[in-house]
């Protein structure tokens, strides 16, 4: 292990002994600190630890149809406005879902999860399923669905995919959930509901 490494593990065992909201807080720090600088050349792809691509690379045509999807008008007022209060992470959710080439990609919102877990490889997402699919192009998302509320402090919705090239498709079920500090989490997601 290098010397940063280490550095930065210790600091941050230390942070947890101290609080979960201080380690928190160190590894939002540390997070703002490694982002790119504006204007710093980047890759929109993501990597795992063992070098593999975990995501392919969004074209912007797919970005904007994900965006006019989560902007449809919903029957139910209460819906639209914990959608408009969370977007930022079900937007992201759902590009991670047209983009995973592997289950390791949902770990990059892992910090957002009730309960966080690692992800693996045999966690299947859309394009796992997909035979023909080239992985290396995000799949489509042609639709976002069946929005529900399964609690009061709780919304669940289905983000359909297809593969432009060979037109086979998959779905994903997320269900989030308000903490009560107000933030939104993770409570599932799974291609059943």
């Amino acid at each position: 292990m290098s010397k940063s490494k280490t550095f930065l593990s210790a600091i941050l065992f230390a942070s947890l002994a101290a609080s979960p909201a201080s380690a928190q807080s160190l590894l939002d720090r540390l997070s703002d600190a490694l982002k790119p600088k504006a204007g710093q050349q980047t890759s929109d792809r993501t990597t795992s630890a063992r070098g593999g691509q975990l995501t392919a690379s969004i074209q912007p045509q797919q970005a904007a149809a994900i965006d006019t999807l989560l902007a449809d008008p919903l029957e139910d007022p209460a819906i639209t406005a914990d959608r408009a209060n969370a977007m930022p992470l079900f937007r992201q959710l759902v590009t991670i879902g047209a983009c995973a080439q592997s289950g390791e990609a949902w770990n990059s919102v892992n910090r957002f999860y009730m309960t966080p877990i690692t992800h693996y490889r045999w966690i299947k997402t859309p394009m796992f399923h997909m035979e023909y699919h080239d992985k290396a192009t995000c799949l489509d998302t042609t639709r976002i669905s069946d929005w529900s509320k399964p609690a009061n402090n709780a919304v669940k919705f289905r983000a359909s995919y297809v593969s432009a090239n060979s037109g086979e498709a998959a779905v994903l079920w997320f269900e989030l959930q308000k903490a009560t500090n107000g933030s939104w989490m993770i409570r599932k997601i799974s291609a059943m509901p």
